[in-house]
């Protein structure tokens, strides 16, 4: 029996060395290929650019001259559109009981709030059945009102006398 367990722990101990030694060649083995497949794709790369700069029709000069006009134009564009969402401007525009709030981005963009303020109790004008109206405070009822069927007319002819102070450079005030 003791014959027995000496050979089977000499088995194994063969059994471990080899596999420690097959473990070491595979790593060393691979990286080694690894390393040869690294260089010789750097070295193709370095080739084939080598051959394209030496070339009769500069390919690279082509390239950069590409991108040089690409950026050229996206800078001219920017700089000649404004962004997205500029921040705008607020002023505001009375006429009679109404005060209308204006939103200039610049002398030729600006967007006009369709709900007015009151300027008696300057706030703004909340949704009634077929009116807009000014809510005024709880002690005292404000008659200030905007019927709904004239409000595209108030609110067109508003942005027109808007839109004609702002071209003329005029304060909305």
């Amino acid at each position: 029996m003791q014959r027995l367990i000496k050979m089977l722990q000499a088995m194994i101990k063969t059994l471990f060395s080899d596999v420690r030694t097959s473990i070491v060649s595979i790593a060393v083995v691979s990286i080694v290929a690894g390393s040869g497949g690294v260089l010789l794709f750097v070295e193709s790369i370095r080739i084939s650019l080598s051959n394209t700069m030496k070339s009769n029709m500069p390919v690279w000069a082509t390239i950069a001259l590409a991108v040089v006009v690409v950026v050229y134009i996206y800078l001219k564009t920017r700089s000649s559109h404004p962004p997205i969402n500029p921040k705008p401007r607020i002023e505001f525009f009375t006429t009679g009981k109404m005060k209308w709030k204006v939103a200039i981005y610049r002398e030729d963009w600006f967007e006009i709030d369709k709900t007015p303020f009151c300027t008696k109790h300057d706030v703004q004008f909340i949704f009634g059945v077929n009116e807009r109206y000014c809510p005024g405070y709880l002690e005292e009822r404000c008659n200030n009102k905007l019927k709904e069927s004239g409000h595209f007319k108030v609110y067109s002819s508003i942005k027109s006398m808007i839109e004609s102070k702002i071209r003329n450079g005029e304060k909305l005030c």
